[in-house]
């Protein structure tokens, strides 16, 4: 296919994405983000966030990413929609790129950034609450927030060097599953099934390479990533805040 095509398509698609980015600039505070403004005005976000751990529940990264944006104030509400776009199309351009370029070299810039906007603009579409997961401040970094992070485990599988990649997955996939629990239990599941897979993979081959180092250590980071999304579980588990929580309903 031509570039002219490719571009064509991303700039449609990025129009599509820009509609809601736009009517982003009128949300507001609603609900939850009052009550968490208020409470975490003055304090420090990780002790915040350690007290909502031992009295709320796990969600140690959605804390964390609720106290920092909405300590900027109210006027970040209206710029967050377009922000988290922003950030969700670059993530998925970067780890779509090794497919577009095994695909075909000479445009997987523009391939990965089309597909990119594509999921995107898919996703936005299928929402049945559009604004409680892009538009509500609260429900925005509990939804949207961890499918941003979760976007960037293909291009740290293939893209990154196992000495960086192995504690690069770690952080996304333990930050990834302590924004919400859906996320936790698909990241175990798809990273889990993946290494099954290379496992499988390797002894149907009967290949003689040493597992943790087949394809070039691409094999650790996988086996980093399943760990790190076990272990995001674990903290959701064992949170304190869960037992009184449940006491309070």
């Amino acid at each position: 296919m031509s570039r002219w095509i490719w571009i064509a398509a991303a700039l449609m698609l990025i129009a599509g994405i820009g509609v809601y980015a736009f009517n982003g600039q009128y949300s507001r505070y609603l609900a939850d983000d009052f009550c968490i403004y208020n409470e975490s005005q003055g304090r420090d976000a990780i002790a915040k966030t350690a007290e909502w751990y031992g009295n709320s529940g796990g969600r140690v990264a959605q804390y964390m990413a609720l106290v920092w944006t909405l300590q900027a104030g109210i006027g970040f509400a209206p710029l967050s929609p377009a922000l988290l776009l922003l950030a969700w199309v670059a993530a998925l351009t970067w780890s779509l790129y090794p497919f577009a370029r095994r695909w075909q070299a000479k445009d997987a810039g523009w391939i990965a950034f089309t597909a990119a906007a594509a999921l995107v603009l898919a996703a936005l579409a299928g929402s049945p609450q559009i604004a409680q997961s892009l538009y509500w401040v609260t429900g925005a970094y509990t939804y949207t927030a961890p499918l941003i992070l979760a976007s960037l485990l293909p291009g740290v599988l293939l893209r990154v060097r196992p000495l960086f990649g192995v504690p690069l997955i770690v952080v996304v996939t333990l930050a990834a599953g302590t924004f919400a629990e859906p996320v936790a239990t698909w990241q175990v599941a798809a990273l889990g099934l993946a290494l099954m897979f290379k496992i499988a993979s390797r002894r149907k081959n009967r290949t003689s390479q040493p597992l943790l180092h087949m394809e070039g250590g691409h094999f650790r980071v996988l086996a980093a990533g399943v760990v790190g999304a076990i272990l995001a579980v674990m903290i959701l588990l064992i949170a304190p805040g869960n037992a009184v929580r449940a006491g309070s309903f």
